[in-house]
């Protein structure tokens, strides 16, 4: 876990914890230091969604498998880019 204690605000405008998490989770999302506001205006911004959230969920290994497969097909996509 990046953040492993309970996030508090889900604003879609500040850049939370929540959302600092799904940066270090996914690497290509979620840059701003303090807003969202550059991510939404270059496509970079990715929600938290509500598993993020709640702690028991965000540390469940049914959680945790689906962020590897997430990483996992990224990973691919970035791959196939560099081979062409």
């Amino acid at each position: 876990m990046i953040h492993d204690g309970n996030y508090i605000s889900d604003n879609p405008v500040i850049n939370g914890a929540a959302h600092h998490t799904i940066h270090h989770l996914y690497f290509n999302y979620n840059y701003g230091q303090f807003t969202t506001l550059f991510d939404r205006m270059f496509n970079s911004h990715r929600r938290p969604t509500q598993e993020i959230y709640n702690a028991t969920i965000r540390k469940s290994k049914t959680e945790i498998l689906k962020q590897v497969k997430d990483i996992d097909a990224i990973e691919s996509v970035i791959d196939a880019k560099k081979s062409q």
